[in-house]
């Protein structure tokens, strides 16, 4: 059985179209380019060891939530894809064969 709140979440994202989510959630992520972006610059703080200030968590949730983003809806449109071709084969094997005849 199925978690309401899975259904919920699985059914925005289905709504969300792909191609803005991809655009909107690589671009943010990678904002601002210039001197570098906000996630790559906290990754390498957290790799130096450096103590990180509430606004640096802060900018690693507000920047690192657009990817999550796409990567929940690349996941959730691979497993759409999964399901209806699990069916389509499922639908094919149960029909018999008009061609087959004795």
């Amino acid at each position: 059985m199925m978690n309401m709140g899975m259904l919920t979440v699985n059914n925005i994202l289905d709504k969300l179209p792909f191609g803005p989510v991809i655009l909107l959630g690589v671009i943010f992520a990678l904002m601002p380019i210039l001197p570098e972006p906000h996630l790559w610059e906290k990754a390498m703080m957290i790799k130096d060891g450096v103590s990180l200030a509430p606004i640096d968590w802060f900018d690693i949730v507000l920047h690192g939530s657009s990817a999550v983003l796409v990567i929940a809806k690349v996941w959730r449109d691979r497993q759409v894809r999964a399901e209806s071709a699990a069916a389509s084969v499922a639908r094919s094997s149960d029909s018999p064969d008009v061609g087959d005849k004795d």
